[in-house]
């Protein structure tokens, strides 16, 4: 179906697709309603919401409050691995077509160092600490 062929009202909710050119009937809203009330909840949990609402947002929250707000711009990690991480960050983020890498690159470029580190049994995984 084109999106041209849509009627006036349209929802898709997993495989759930439905069009109406003025809202569902009365005895079809229960069914919808199943399907589409536990999707709505899950949207709106916190890790969801965050997503929907993304960091304009917290700048919008923190510019009326007259704040400074973290940015999603690259940090300094301040370890001896920083450049092998911001290497892969940066190879991340061309991939996915960003040009630069930010937090986000540089959080999972870490963490799959992390991993690498641990199941070769580098003591850089635990800081030198030993098991």
């Amino acid at each position: 179906m084109n999106s041209s062929d849509w009627k006036a009202h349209v929802y898709r909710v997993g495989s759930n697709f439905g069009t109406f050119d003025n809202g569902p009937s009365v005895e079809l809203v229960p069914k919808l309603r199943q399907q589409i009330e536990p999707w709505l909840a899950a949207v709106f949990q916190a890790e969801h919401l965050g997503l929907l609402l993304g960091s304009g947002f917290t700048l919008g929250v923190g510019g009326a409050a007259k704040v400074k707000v973290a940015g999603m711009g690259k940090i300094k990690f301040g370890c001896d691995l920083e450049d092998a991480v911001n290497r892969q960050a940066d190879i991340a983020a061309r991939r996915c077509g960003r040009g630069d890498a930010n937090i986000e690159d540089q959080v999972r470029a870490a963490m799959e160092l992390h991993q690498g580190l641990k199941i070769m049994g580098d003591p850089r995984a635990t800081n030198g600490a030993r098991r």
